[in-house]
């Protein structure tokens, strides 16, 4: 890494990246900026060039001056650039593109690389693509408003590719990957745009949306990290550095709780939401600790304190209802925009947001709502009260949790009360209002920008929505290119992004929708949602009319909950949108292999399990050999992997499919005294097995759980004990060493 420099060519005006990756590098810069009519660009409208000052270069103009600053970091550079205004005037500063790279030499390569898409919001996609693939756009017009970054300058470009916050360049090869990413979000929105038709180009960029500067203020660009290396590696190092430098919350564990959006929609009463929390006083072994009340409560979008009929004794009721349950009270609410057909709409027109024509910013259609929406202005001091007043209602009539959603439409571009505050300024703006209000209560971001939210979310949803089907045809088509409600698509979105879970925020995968009634999905595909879900780490959140469920299926959601402290992470989530292989490692391996596909698939476990393990199929309770495993479609086989020892050991378990990995179910072998102790907690099904290998020159004795003899049965390679009705419990198992 020694060897990483950037150099500066002063006869073609250039800046070269030398020592990093396969390729030297070489780059440009750009800045847009409008100081009264005339639109100015750097280095286009300079001959002199720039010159070198201490840990970087400079340019200077009548009108602003550019400075470069870059220094080596771990297995990469940082570079930031310091604008100036220097004029008279002051200066609406559009852009900036901190580094534009010369791709020319991967021309002929760019199909034998992959393009990492991360999307800008909660529900757009990520995923990696084929180098020399283009953007796809929805046919829809309301998809990509309420989905994608349609203020982008590259929005709608037919030459390229573009990625929110990071991006990466990965060879088809285990070479070392190009990676790219903005490790603040506090002025700037970072984008990054693979342009490859024509020039071939990959562009970092930074909209400030028209933010004024004053005459002598200075912007400090967000730094631009340059790494290269092992994708897994440098994503896992990337989100790190993001979360520090952004005051990430994650000292929460994740929380369990039930939600009334997925089974009653906006057709959610009163008395549906209550009897529901009245039927999980039946179920304590969950570990329920809030009680969501979803969408459809208002009268209308944007007037939140203003009830339907369905709501006749009021939302104070309704939490303190909650409350007295024992449960924490949640509500939704989308606080950034109004319906159109609203009395906020209508009645304070002046407290939306404005497009160059002087209308009210258009941020979408919902169905569901059956009214476009549109984005309030965040910087008019009148609805800085009214979202303050808003909360301070809701924490006083007991809501501990709140879940904000669509809120993409605080960072849209448009006339703004405050012009001297960047769009991703405004939205900030906007959720420190909000977190001011609630203090340390439960924050959950929904349809919000990723980057920008760092530090004010305590969770946040990373996925579109899940559905009770596996894929929604009619929807894929219409909004091609956008995330749109699927099964199959929030499991994507959640694999391809567990790595940000407890390191941005919690990550919120949607809720786990387990029913055998009202729904699309198949047995199959319920157990692939519950194994991939339980192994993010993230929020686990029930969304079934519990007073209608079928105790089988709330035992399968009893082998995940409550949450595991680790985080799962996908093989291969730079080479396949759909990643085959997600696991999580700790004391032990748990491993899910999932067929994505139609059809059946053929799995060898051997290449994915190595040899001398135990390997456990925690849901049809049985060993498995190192055999090829063919699997349905759409489903995932969930795999408990424990290297085989010389000593004995708990090997598998069905209570919990990620209890011995996390270390919920405790083990440990004492050699003076032959005994294994196990300790348990923590977990939600209070009957099953654990199985324990005795190898060669050991001899069962006896085991105690709870201070009384245990069911012993014996299985090929040592015994198995029962467990029955106890959540928690510690087992002493005696052998004799008989070699």
């Amino acid at each position: 890494m020694s060897k990483t420099v950037i150099e500066y060519d002063s006869v073609q005006n250039i800046f070269w990246l030398k020592g990093l990756w396969k390729l030297p590098l070489p780059f440009s810069l750009s800045l847009n900026y409008t100081i009264d009519l005339p639109l100015s660009e750097i280095p286009h409208q300079t001959s002199s060039g720039f010159k070198p000052v201490h840990k970087g270069w400079q340019i200077t103009t009548p009108e602003i001056r550019l400075t470069l600053n870059w220094q080596r970091v771990n297995d990469g550079i940082e570079l930031v650039l310091q604008l100036v205004n220097r004029s008279k005037s002051h200066l609406k500063l559009h852009n900036i593109s901190p580094a534009i790279f010369d791709l020319e030499d991967l021309r002929k390569g760019l199909s034998q690389h992959f393009f990492y898409q991360h999307g800008f919001q909660s529900w757009s996609p990520s995923r990696p693509r084929r180098g020399d693939e283009l953007q796809q756009y929805p046919r829809l017009k309301s998809f990509a408003l309420m989905n994608q970054n349609v203020d982008s300058p590259f929005w709608g470009k037919p030459d390229g590719m573009s990625s929110s916050l990071f991006t990466a360049l990965v060879p088809e090869e285990d070479e070392p990957a190009l990676f790219l990413g903005f490790i603040e979000q506090r002025q700037g929105l970072g984008e990054f745009y693979l342009r490859n038709r024509g020039l071939i180009q990959l562009l970092s960029f930074l909209d400030y949306g028209g933010k004024i500067i004053e005459s002598g203020e200075e912007v400090r660009t967000e730094t631009l990290l340059i790494s290269a290396g092992k994708p897994l590696a440098l994503v896992n190092d990337y989100m790190t550095r993001l979360g520090q430098n952004m005051g990430a919350r994650i000292d929460t564990a994740s929380p369990v709780g039930w939600c009334s959006w997925y089974e009653f929609y906006t057709k959610i009463s009163e008395k549906k939401l209550l009897s529901n929390t009245h039927k999980l006083d039946s179920y304590p072994e969950l570990g329920v600790s809030f009680v969501q009340l979803d969408d459809g409560y208002q009268t209308a979008i944007g007037d939140w304190l203003s009830l339907n009929k369905k709501f006749p004794a009021g939302l104070k009721a309704v939490a303190q209802e909650i409350n007295r349950r024992g449960f924490k009270a949640g509500i939704w609410l989308a606080p950034f925009m109004a319906g159109r057909n609203s009395r906020l709409f209508r009645e304070h027109p002046d407290w939306f947001l404005k497009d160059d024509r002087g209308k009210a910013v258009d941020c979408g259609f919902n169905p569901q709502w059956k009214t476009r929406v549109a984005a309030l202005d965040l910087t008019n001091p009148e609805v800085e009260n009214w979202i303050e007043s808003i909360f301070k209602q809701l924490v006083a009539w007991g809501f501990d949790y709140f879940k904000i959603d669509f809120i993409f439409a605080g960072i849209r571009h448009g006339q703004r009360y405050r012009p001297a505050l960047s769009p991703l300024e405004t939205y900030r703006h906007g959720l420190e209002i909000i977190r001011k209000v609630i203090e340390e209560r439960f924050l959950l971001g929904c349809g919000a920008p990723i980057g920008p939210s760092v530090g004010l979310v305590d969770a946040m949803r990373v996925s579109e929505d899940v559905l009770e089907k596996w894929h929604n045809h009619l929807w894929e088509w219409l909004g091609r290119g956008c995330g749109v409600p699927s099964a199959s698509g929030s499991l994507r979105n959640n694999i391809q992004r567990s790595v940000m879970h407890k390191k941005l925020w919690l990550n919120d995968p949607d809720c786990l929708l387990v029913r055998d009634r009202k729904t699309d999905l198949n047995p199959t595909e319920v157990r692939t949602l519950i194994t991939l879900l339980g192994m993010t780490g993230g929020m686990l959140f029930l969304s079934d009319d519990l007073t209608r469920l079928n105790r089988k299926r709330l035992e399968w959601v009893r082998g995940v909950l409550p949450s595991t402290s680790l985080t799962g992470q996908p093989d291969e989530q730079f080479h396949r949108e759909f990643p085959k292989i997600f696991r999580i490692t700790g004391k032990s391996t748990v491993l899910a292999l999932t067929n994505w596909s139609s059809k059946p698939e053929q799995f060898d476990l051997l290449l994915y399990t190595g040899k001398n393990n135990f390997i456990f199929d925690f849901w049809g309770e049985r060993f498995w050999q190192v055999v090829p495993a063919r699997l349905k479609p759409h489903a995932t086989l969930a795999l408990q992997v424990t290297p085989k020892s010389s000593l004995p050991q708990v090997v598998a378990t069905n209570l919990h499919l990620t209890a011995l990995a996390d270390e919920r179910i405790a083990r440990q072998y004492e050699s003076k005294t032959g005994t294994l102790k196990i300790q348990a907690a923590g977990l939600s099904r209070t009957s099953g097995k654990l199985w324990i290998a005795v190898p060669t020159g050991f001899t069962y004795l006896s085991a105690m759980l709870n201070d009384q003899i245990c069911n012993i049965e014996s299985w090929e390679a040592g015994i198995v004990i029962g467990i029955e009705q106890v959540q928690s419990f510690e087992i002493a198992v005696e052998f004799l060493k008989t070699d």
